[in-house]
Order: C-alpha cells, then sequence, then structure tokens
C-alpha cells in the first residue's frame, strides 16, 4: 500500500503542474523567426498593435524588398507592408506593419511569414517563405517619426535619435526611467 500513495501523489504533483501551465510544451519551446535561406530574421516583436521585423541580407547581391505579409489562418491574421526597401548586401533593415490587429490570442502562436524581394539589376519578383514561432507582446510600438515619452519630467526621445528596430523597444522597456544624456 505504501507504493499505492506514492503514486497518488506523483500523479497528483503532475495534476497540479498541468494546471498552472507547467507543463505545457510551447512554454518550453523558444520563440523564433525562419524565413529562408539568404535572408535573415535578426530581431522581432509582435505587440497588440503592430509588427516590427529586423531582417539581414545575406544573400550576395543588393536586394529590394517589395513586400512582406504576415499571415495565420488560425487566427484571422494577414498583415502585409508593401513598402519598397533596398537593403545592400551584408545590411540590416527594420520593417513595422503597424495597424495589425494580431486579435485576442494568447499563449504561443505560429505566424507564416513571406518576404517578396528582386535582386537590383533585375525586374523578377522573388518569394521566400518562413515562419514566426511567438507570443504576442502586450505593449504598443510608437509609430514611426513619433517620440516616446519616458515617463518623468517631460523627457521625450525621437526614435530618429535611437535607431528604429524592435530591440531599440526592449531596451527602452527596460530602460523606461533612465535619462538619456
Amino acid at each position: 500500500m505504501t507504493y499505492g500513495w506514492a503514486i497518488v501523489v506523483v500523479l497528483i504533483v503532475i495534476a497540479v503542474l498541468a494546471y498552472f501551465g507547467s507543463l505545457d510544451p510551447s512554454n518550453l519551446v523558444p520563440d523564433r523567426c525562419v524565413v529562408g535561406t539568404g535572408i535573415i530574421c535578426s530581431d522581432f516583436g509582435f505587440g497588440r498593435d503592430g509588427i516590427n521585423l529586423q531582417f539581414l541580407n545575406g544573400l550576395p547581391y543588393d536586394i529590394t524588398i517589395t513586400e512582406i505579409r504576415v499571415k495565420s489562418v488560425k487566427l484571422g491574421v494577414n498583415c502585409y507592408d508593401s513598402s519598397i526597401l533596398l537593403v545592400a548586401k551584408g545590411n540590416t533593415i527594420d520593417v513595422v506593419i503597424p495597424a495589425c490587429n494580431l486579435g485576442a490570442v494568447s499563449g504561443k502562436n505560429k505566424y507564416d511569414l513571406e518576404v517578396k524581394y528582386k535582386k537590383e539589376s533585375s525586374s523578377l519578383v522573388r518569394s521566400m517563405s518562413g515562419e514566426v514561432l511567438t507570443t504576442v507582446e502586450n505593449v504598443n510600438y510608437f509609430p514611426l517619426g513619433n517620440a516616446l515619452d519616458l515617463g518623468f519630467g517631460g523627457l521625450r526621445v525621437q526614435e530618429t535619435d535611437l535607431g528604429y528596430g524592435p530591440l531599440w523597444h526592449r531596451i527602452l522597456r527596460l530602460c523606461r526611467y533612465v535619462s538619456f544624456a
């Protein structure tokens, strides 16, 4: 009978861990953004009002990105940016897809990512597909050209002073009450 109680205790512990989400496999999988060979998604952030992506051109030539699309059939998300973006080989570019309604999502979600581009010397549009697995953060990314109010003494930092990208948003959230002198 002693072994029976030990098994019951183990089952209770497993049930409690499952109830509080500790055994959810999606919590163990890291966030990731994968496009394809040559175009590298080096940083990304999904907020409740938009998407920030940072791409590195690892191709041996300059490219012009003509469209970036993020979609999820399961969640009913279909967001895109059709700005013309020139990316020299070896350089990175930050892309913002504002006003993208990601819905009331919770936990990790998978989004399909499609990048349409062409070589700088060509008119043939090529396409790379990938995926993003991430948790939507409960943040608002400030739009291009606006200032971020850091909340003390009226200090405002223009995004053009900092560069623009998801990495900067994360740093600003961590350093919310630090003076930029």
